[in-house]
């Protein structure tokens, strides 16, 4: 029975992983929608629970049948030079699948291979990493032009260092083909698809975290552009709004007639800047909201700082 089950798994072997493969590679070359990532990830991980459970049931099965085997016959030559262990009868070991027995005397080199691998892929992951914390990490003033830009100008330059790494990430791939051409371990064959999903995934993060940040920044330079432009403009309305006020409270000898005149043109200027107050409180509150996770506190401050000038001339 359990013969059936692994010429079964051994059939679609190939299919499979020829599956995994081509699918990593469309990922690569963002070719793959959101959903059908989820099918591949999915797909990647039921494999890997049947060639586990697999490997189990082989386990079992050569632990039952050394039971009953009598024990291994050894003879040792001896020579000037070295020593070598004649080993006959020797059952599988526990793990130890029929297919992985013909790689048992691989060569040094070709051991270190999976290393090799590992190697590969934790430094790129951890460089992948070290460029998601400082995304998170990179925390800007809202407001700041300068500061906004000088940072869209690093995060264009991590991306081109991004583009550079790709020709490590194919080699990571090119190298894990070839280890799996050289197994018919089928755990090692899943475990090798699952560091290059680790890898793939990893990377696919990393690429979507800068350019959403970035699309992000260029967005709140935009409306940054526009606050400071309101700004401005609602800032020299106040201010003309507070001489005004002054000349309207001072005591003067003009007839009663031309004061109410000054007075009402007066009221109908502060109306009108009312709006002028508005759309900028409007625009500073879109900044607090939309960019709660920057530094807001300039915008805070600035927009406080109007709102009482305004109420003050308004009391008045």
């Amino acid at each position: 029975m359990f013969q059936l089950l692994e010429a079964a798994v051994m059939n679609h072997q190939t299919d499979i992983e020829t599956t995994l493969t081509k699918a990593l590679e469309l990922d690569r070359k963002n070719y793959l929608l959101p959903e059908e990532k989820s099918k591949v990830a999915q797909l990647s991980a039921d494999w890997k629970t049947l060639q586990t459970t697999l490997k189990d049931l082989n386990d079992q099965c050569f632990m039952g049948w050394s039971q009953h085997m009598s024990q291994p016959k050894v003879k040792v030559v001896h020579s000037t030079v070295q020593t070598v262990t004649l080993v006959s009868a020797m059952p599988p070991s526990p793990g130890t699948s029929p297919l992985g027995l013909r790689d048992a005397f691989s060569s040094k080199s070709e051991s270190l291979m999976p290393a090799d691998l590992d190697k590969s892929a934790v430094e790129l992951i951890d460089w992948l990493t070290l460029i998601d914390q400082m995304i998170k990490s990179n925390i800007i003033t809202v407001g700041d032009l300068e500061e906004i830009n000088e940072t869209i100008v690093r995060l264009k330059t991590t991306k081109n260092d991004l583009e550079q790494r790709r020709p490590q990430l194919d080699a990571i791939f090119t190298l894990a083909q070839n280890l799996k051409n050289k197994t018919g371990d089928l755990e090692e064959r899943a475990s090798i698809t699952e560091r290059l999903v680790r890898v793939q995934n990893q990377w696919d993060n990393t690429q979507h975290g800068l350019e959403a940040r970035q699309q992000q920044l260029e967005e709140l330079l935009s409306d940054s552009i526009q606050w400071e432009e309101d700004l401005q403009a609602t800032e020299r309305m106040v201010g003309q709004s507070e001489i005004r006020l002054q000349n309207v409270l001072h005591v003067t000898s003009e007839p009663l007639a031309p004061q109410l005149a000054e007075s009402k043109q007066f009221l109908q200027e502060l109306h009108k800047g009312q709006f002028t107050v508005a759309a900028f409180k409007d625009l500073s509150s879109k900044l607090l909201r939309e960019y709660a996770a920057d530094d807001t506190r300039k915008v805070k401050e600035v927009t406080d700082s109007i709102n009482t000038s305004w109420n003050n001339i308004n009391q008045r």
